[in-house]
């Protein structure tokens, strides 16, 4: 009933609002994505509400805003430096972590970062994450996967090119039957010396049949 008013002089003030009806119908059939609704002040300002409807993510600690709960970080070459969740807001796609990589020498970067899905139903279902980062030179390997009973069935080549220029990428459609294991993840192999690399929302959502 009240929202936040942007005055001439840098301030903000509470004022109150009446808003238009909203289009249940058009919110329920056009899915995810972001909406629009009107609105008018008590003085005849126009106000503006947006409502982002986002897919159920079915992962764990998605953007590692609680450390690395539910995620497994493993350094494959045992020479990765630097592989641990950091909090630093300017350098997170979404909160305030990230998943975080360096090293000094080269041949030293490989790794991969996996998340177990339990108790998830018979399905269709998407992979996505992003990643952002540099000095990683033309001949690194990046992409993600999902594996089902430890065989990749997805799999999306990932790019890491300079800060700030994050790659959100999501898998092709597979299919998924209950019990069976399921891991998702993202596999880093940089030769190059000083390479570094920022990680951030991983998805994994259902897809209609």
């Amino acid at each position: 009933s009240k929202v936040n008013a942007f005055m001439n002089d840098g301030t903000k003030q509470e004022v109150s609002v009446t808003w238009d009806d909203i289009n249940r119908d058009e919110m329920k059939n056009g899915g995810p994505k972001k909406y629009t609704v009107k609105g008018k002040t008590d003085d005849g300002m126009e106000a503006t509400c947006y409502v982002s409807m986002i897919e159920y993510n079915f992962l764990t600690n998605y953007s590692f805003e609680d450390g690395e709960d539910g995620w497994s970080f493993n350094n494959l070459s045992g020479k990765t430096e630097q592989l641990y969740v950091e909090e630093k807001s300017t350098d997170s796609l979404t909160g305030n972590k990230h998943g975080h990589f360096w090293s000094e020498a080269e041949n030293a970067t490989e790794f991969c970062i996996e998340q177990k899905v339990e108790n998830l139903a018979t399905g269709k279902y998407k992979f996505g994450i992003s990643i952002m980062g540099g000095d990683c030179g033309e001949d690194y390997t990046a992409y993600l996967y999902a594996k089902i009973n430890g065989e990749i069935v997805a799999k999306k080549s990932l790019s890491i090119t300079s800060y700030g220029s994050w790659d959100s990428q999501m898998s092709d459609p597979f299919d998924y039957t209950s019990g069976d294991e399921i891991v998702v993840g993202i596999y880093v192999k940089v030769p190059v010396a000083k390479n570094w690399g920022k990680i951030d929302d991983a998805l994994l959502n259902s897809v209609k049949a």
